[in-house]
């Protein structure tokens, strides 16, 4: 088991790196670090490499941190996501954490523990 830990973790730069490319209005610096020394945070870099991320628009990106509680900055062109939200970026971008606004008044946030795309007619 130490020897897979181990390549998840040696994998984290390869993988921002790719991740890099299609998002590149982030910065991820401090994500880097951040996945380079936790496990799970090195497994979802893993799983957010092999989405299709070329769509993701910087300004729907930046509503979704707020509305889940994720500091970000801007700074030389790139969104800077604070370090103690590091993992919860992460969740953002491999699509488990959300917002629920089906009362506009009372908006909620959630974790999933899973994801599964439901296509429109099987919903």
């Amino acid at each position: 088991m130490g020897k897979l830990k181990k390549a998840i973790l040696d994998a984290v730069p390869m993988n921002v790196n790719q991740i890099q490319r299609s998002i590149p209005f982030i910065d991820f610096g401090n994500i880097r670090n951040y996945a380079s020394k936790h496990p799970r945070a090195a497994k979802y870099l893993a799983s957010i490499r092999k989405q299709n991320l070329e769509g993701i628009d910087r300004s729907a990106l930046k509503e979704l941190c707020k509305k889940t509680g994720i500091n970000t900055s801007d700074g030389r062109g790139k969104i800077k996501i604070a370090d103690e939200h590091a993992m919860d970026f992460l969740e953002v971008l491999d699509r488990r954490r959300y917002v629920d606004e089906l009362d506009p008044n009372t908006p909620e946030s959630y974790r999933a523990a899973s994801r599964q795309k439901i296509a429109p007619e099987n919903a």
